[in-house]
């Protein structure tokens, strides 16, 4: 997920063995990510989430993350197993990770990875179809 203007954000970082992010051979991959609805749900300044889902079997690395605009995400510990430090301690904010505002695009599109945005108005709703992104209610 990225802004207008393809603009990386800040997030919190959960890896996918924690958060059910894998699917059989020959399933289809998952399209949603409770844990990551949950508590973007229970934040007030959660844009919404993506997450990349593995292949049992597969030499893969799953993630998820919860994302916020510049200088908006929260300053307390987030809950476990959601992580301040990507997959081997990489930052998840910073110069980095400049996007604000609204999910406007999908940086990265595969059968294995999904971009959902936080639904608060219509006018959210219209960014979605923009993004061709699914909604979180």
């Amino acid at each position: 997920c990225a802004d207008a203007a393809g603009q990386d954000y800040e997030h919190w970082y959960g890896p996918g063995y924690l958060l059910g992010l894998s699917y059989e051979e020959g399933a289809e991959p998952p399209n949603s990510c409770a844990p990551c609805e949950e508590l973007c749900a229970s934040l007030a300044d959660c844009l919404g989430y993506d997450f990349f889902a593995c292949e049992v079997g597969q030499r893969c690395i799953g993630a998820a993350r919860v994302l916020f605009s510049k200088g908006q995400r929260p300053t307390s510990p987030p809950p476990s197993p959601w992580s301040t430090k990507g997959y081997y301690d990489s930052p998840t904010a910073g110069e980095g990770f400049p996007g604000t505002g609204a999910i406007e695009n999908v940086l990265s599109l595969s059968p294995s990875s999904s971009c959902l945005i936080k639904e608060i108005d219509n006018q959210s709703a219209k960014h979605i179809e923009e993004a061709s992104a699914p909604v979180i209610p």
